[in-house]
């Protein structure tokens, strides 16, 4: 079965820009969003789980801290263009994946703004993940034109992200699918085989996400797993 590419939708942040897409970026006064959602992952063997934080402002932003339910606040490292986005991505070399699901409840997040002004934002956190995809196939197909990614369903997704890389390049942006209506438990998306030209020859990996948001709006995401596979080009 063939996905449905979702255009001008890339890495997770989509949601967030499209929240605030209405807004004028000229006349947005300290207007902020925060996501906080469970990543799942695979490793050894293990189902493994963490918190990711992600929060957007067309008004840069200069801090973010996140308060969890149970916890200290905690400074979020990770500052993207200039300070549009802050965020938190859970690291396994770091101990931040479990093997029990991150606490449920409300989490806090204290903004401050480059002019100075600071606002709090709130995000609750459901108990509902998501499991890693199982990839079926990553193979060059027969005529040699395309790259064939299928895998199977995963129950509860809504969205799937696609992103591939060669190293620490990135040859094929993050973009999301959705999958099209049928009844076959795999999907499948073909990537021209032109997308790689300039890069061969060489391994490369594709990197799978399964998404499910809070709400039917697609706004704030609840869960994202995460799997990967490697296909090698001559």
């Amino acid at each position: 079965m063939k996905m449905d590419k979702i255009p001008g939708l890339i890495l997770i942040n989509a949601a967030l820009l499209i929240g605030l897409s209405n807004c004028q970026q000229t006349t947005v006064t300290d207007v902020a969003t925060a996501d906080v959602f469970i990543k799942t992952i695979i490793n050894q063997g293990d189902t493994l789980f963490a918190t990711a934080h992600s929060v957007f402002s067309y008004n840069r932003m200069s801090f973010v801290a996140v308060k969890p339910p149970n916890g200290d606040s905690i400074p979020l490292p990770g500052i993207a263009d200039g300070g549009i986005s802050i965020f938190k991505e859970p690291l396994l070399a770091l101990g931040d994946y479990k093997k029990v699901l991150p606490l449920a409840g409300t989490y806090t997040y204290d903004v401050t703004f480059k002019d100075k002004t600071q606002q709090t934002l709130t995000n609750a956190l459901g108990a509902d993940f998501i499991l890693p995809a199982v990839i079926d196939s990553l193979v060059k197909s027969s005529d040699g034109q395309s790259v064939i990614l299928s895998w199977n369903t995963v129950p509860g997704a809504q969205l799937y992200q696609i992103r591939v890389t060669k190293g620490t390049i990135e040859v094929i942006p993050a973009q999301l699918y959705s999958p099209a209506a049928s009844l076959s438990a795999i999907l499948e998306v073909q990537f021209p085989i032109t997308s790689f030209s300039r890069y061969l020859p060489g391994t490369f990996t594709v990197e799978l996400d399964a998404l499910l948001y809070e709400s039917a709006d697609l706004l704030l995401i609840q869960a994202m797993s995460i799997s990967d596979g490697s296909i090698t080009l001559p």
